[in-house]
């Protein structure tokens, strides 16, 4: 990886440049709703978008738990913006 991807990735994160998105969870024997799964996306037009290279990127530059914080603040902040 190069220092460009981890500026990308300290930008990200400090500007919570991520998106989630959520992934209902259903019984598989009935249509009863069982809560919620977060989905991580990084920018759409950056290198690190998808999950796997995001988490990856995160875990090679030793910023996986910043990035964990991260989602986890948006996730809840977009879950109650939802309604």
């Amino acid at each position: 990886m190069t220092e460009e991807v981890r500026s990308l990735l300290i930008d990200i994160i400090e500007n919570n440049n991520i998106t989630a998105f959520f992934q209902a969870i259903f019984c598989s024997e009935s249509p009863t709703l069982h809560g919620y799964e977060v989905l991580i996306r990084g920018p759409f037009d950056s290198l690190i978008h998808s999950p796997l290279k995001l988490f990856s990127v995160a875990i090679e530059y030793g910023l996986l738990s910043k990035l964990e914080l991260a989602c986890q603040k948006n996730s809840i902040k977009r879950f109650v913006g939802l309604d």
